[in-house]
């Protein structure tokens, strides 16, 4: 049995419709019962735990054999992971596959690498085998960010400088944490995901130019100005600063290396960007 946490947040939907149709026996950890109710009338079982509490973690985790960890980017991150790794270890669970990022590394500056080394490394001590699929950024997050300022005529503001990345489609990420979650032979590896193409931020309005067709352009900002506006919008100030960090990391280039493992592990090429705005060009488009 696979128990799936993050269920209902973006990468965790497309786990469980990857889980679902394949047919595999899984149920999710759900906190709020209103979305474990939705959950259950589209046919999916649930347990209802709080990766905050780990007292209630543990009866949750029981019969388990394998564990999909994802907890959403917050503050909060490291420990309710880490409050779950240690209910596993107690409850016996023997495997765990986790949603990290690229060169993820507890030694460094930006935060959301840091802290999800820092799980790794926690999760290797706890020594239940494991598999750690890191991606780069995801395209989903391109609609939501910079859609409303394109189609209201905006250029697309970052601090990201001409650094290239090379952007995942969540839904391939979602396809191969399926494939290693129904499959032996992937413990104590780390996968590495990325787009098929690396693009700058200047790429991406060119893009959206072509398809649009009118001029998208893209401004450079710095970080301060970066981190104010992400406040500005409602980001916590762990976020913004998480957030920065991310683009600093873009700008050293560690987001922008393309590997073949998407279609190696799932047999399909990795989505593209350009369908990924043409299915998203609405989001754009001027209102």
């Amino acid at each position: 049995m696979i128990l799936v946490t993050g269920s209902t947040g973006n990468v965790g939907r497309e786990v469980v419709r990857e889980l679902h149709a394949r047919g595999a026996q899984f149920k999710c950890l759900v906190r709020n019962p209103d979305k474990a109710a939705v959950l259950e009338g589209a046919g999916v079982a649930t347990v209802t735990a709080d990766m905050d509490d780990p007292a209630s973690l543990e009866p949750a985790l029981a019969g388990i054999e394998t564990l999909f960890l994802l907890a959403a980017p917050s503050s909060r991150l490291m420990l309710q992971e880490l409050n779950t790794v240690l209910a596993a270890k107690r409850a016996g669970v023997r495997r765990l596959v986790k949603i990290s990022v690229i060169l993820a590394d507890r030694a460094s500056a930006a935060t959301f690498m840091r802290d999800h080394g820092r799980v790794e490394h926690a999760i290797e001590s706890a020594g239940i085998p494991a598999t750690f699929i890191r991606p780069t950024g995801f395209m989903q997050n391109l609609a939501p960010s910079f859609g409303g300022a394109v189609a209201n005529g905006y250029p697309i503001y970052a601090p990201a400088g001409d650094a290239r990345v090379s952007w995942v489609d969540l839904r391939d990420v979602a396809a191969v944490a399926a494939t290693v979650l129904t499959q032996d032979g992937h413990e104590q590896r780390v996968y590495e995901l990325t787009g098929g193409e690396a693009f700058s931020y200047a790429d991406i309005a060119a893009l959206l130019s072509g398809l649009l067709g009118r001029k998208v352009e893209y401004g450079n900002v710095t970080d301060a100005a970066a981190e104010q506006a992400f406040r500005g919008v409602g980001a916590d100030p762990w976020l913004a600063h998480a957030l920065v960090s991310l683009y600093q990391s873009y700008r050293q280039g560690h987001f922008a290396a393309v590997n073949g493992n998407i279609e190696r592990l799932t047999g399909q090429p990795p989505r593209t960007l350009d369908a990924y705005l043409r299915e998203n060009l609405q989001a754009f488009a001027a209102r």
